[in-house]
């Protein structure tokens, strides 16, 4: 009897989803660049820098959030043996 095995990518990060991380962190940097180099004066930016540092790590953790539950979904529809419950415990 053979089994058919199913390709599943290992690795969060790997083929078209890494250019969209990169895209979506090099947009976010030059949004940030222009709208607080426009909008937010000199005397200010300088309040601002440590709140802004922490923002250019959102798009990244925000898609490696958005792929690894998308990862796990797919993980519990396509193996058939994590969808069934646990059996109960003896004495409980």
């Amino acid at each position: 009897m053979s089994r058919t095995r199913r390709w599943l990518p290992t690795d969060p990060i790997s083929g078209w989803p890494s250019g969209w991380l990169f895209a979506a962190t090099a947009a976010g940097a030059v949004a940030g660049e222009v709208l607080v180099g426009r909008f937010v004066p000199p005397a200010q930016r300088d309040r601002f820098i440590g709140p802004l540092r922490l923002l250019l790590g959102l798009p990244p953790a925000a898609a490696m959030g958005t792929m690894a539950a998308a990862s796990t979904a797919v993980t519990l529809l396509l193996v058939p043996g994590l969808r069934r419950s646990a059996p109960a415990r003896p004495g409980r």
